[in-house]
């Protein structure tokens, strides 16, 4: 088998912003960036298996989220 003949790279950066705006309650914005890379080349120093990762095409993603606390006692006395 030829499976242990692989070179397999990745990178990935995550960022991540959170903003309590009421007690209780989270607006959280997270943006993640990764490439990686398989191939059969294995003779590739540290450099090169860079440069050959920086050349790939960077998958992206950019998630919100909002989490609100509702206080269910201050509630209740709207729905009465």
């Amino acid at each position: 088998e030829t499976w242990h003949n692989n070179n397999f790279n990745i990178f990935t950066i995550d960022m991540t912003y959170s903003w309590v705006f009421a007690p209780g309650s989270f607006l959280s914005l997270v943006w993640k960036q990764s490439l990686s890379n398989s191939s059969t080349i294995t003779d590739l120093n540290y450099v090169q298996n860079i440069n050959e990762l920086s050349q790939l095409p960077a998958i992206n993603s950019l998630s919100i989220k909002i989490l609100y606390f509702l206080n269910y006692a201050n509630m209740t006395k709207f729905i009465r």
